[in-house]
């Protein structure tokens, strides 16, 4: 039996205008990127111009909450630019989500976001990412729970919590002080990396030797020292470089 196409007319209304100056940024909404307005000026300038099948998204005090970058093509081109009005408004989560379904938002939006929003979490945050040269695989679960170490459950909560604005800095302090003790090994380029960021973390845990005297055995033997997958590989080079020279072994976590 064959399909019988339907199509049912919405009562959502569509505007235009080539008014652009009624329309408002939304303070904390994320930062327009110049290379994306020239991809979508190059379509409209070649005839691709398909502003009106994708209107952009308003609350009633004309903020725009999606379409930022639409907007500023169809005033570089001259184009109207067509509109949807939301009358029950997004919050800012609720914004960074509409646009990250639309087109990915990096970490660093999410960060800009809620800065400008006024969440001092996340100030704290980007100053800490910035002083240690840091992402956010590192910096949000040694911030919000003091740990590398997560169950899934806790992952999952950095997470929702990071993108909906409720990300809190729980644990400043022993985050500060973790990294200090981790910079004590960047003679090796990839110290930074989650799985070897966790090897420390044990090592520092287990109390069983100076991690000073580890980092001291490791510069000098740094040379040897290679990139490895796994926490658990990274456990068994820094014991072998501990225990060179020892006449007895010691288990360093």
């Amino acid at each position: 039996m064959e399909n019988k196409l339907t199509h049912q007319e919405a009562n959502v209304k569509i505007y235009w205008t080539k008014n652009y100056a009624q329309f408002n940024t939304i303070k904390g909404n994320r930062q327009i990127v110049d290379r994306n307005i020239k991809k979508l000026v190059q379509e409209i300038k070649k005839g691709n111009n398909l502003l009106k099948h994708y209107p952009i998204l308003v609350n009633e005090s004309m903020g725009v909450e999606d379409g930022q970058h639409r907007l500023e093509a169809a005033k570089a081109t001259k184009q109207n630019i067509y509109y949807t009005i939301n009358r029950n408004a997004h919050d800012l989560a609720g914004i960074a989500k509409l646009n990250d379904n639309n087109e990915k938002w990096k970490k660093e939006d999410y960060i800009n976001c809620f800065i400008k929003s006024g969440i001092e979490d996340y100030r704290i945050l980007r100053d800490f990412m910035y002083k240690y040269n840091l992402k956010t695989s590192i910096s949000l679960p040694l911030l919000q729970f003091g740990n590398l170490t997560l169950s899934s459950g806790q992952r999952k909560e950095v997470q929702n919590s990071f993108k909906t604005g409720k990300f809190k800095v729980n644990h400043l302090k022993h985050a500060c002080d973790f990294m200090d003790q981790l910079t004590l090994f960047n003679s090796f380029p990839s110290y930074r990396n989650s799985a070897f960021a966790q090897a420390i973390t044990k090592v520092i845990k287990a109390e069983k030797i100076d991690i000073k005297l580890l980092a001291s055995k490791f510069k000098k033997q740094v040379d040897s020292f290679k990139r490895e997958a796994t926490t658990k590989e990274y456990l068994a080079a820094l014991e072998v470089i501990y225990n060179h020279g020892l006449h007895s072994r010691v288990t360093i976590f």
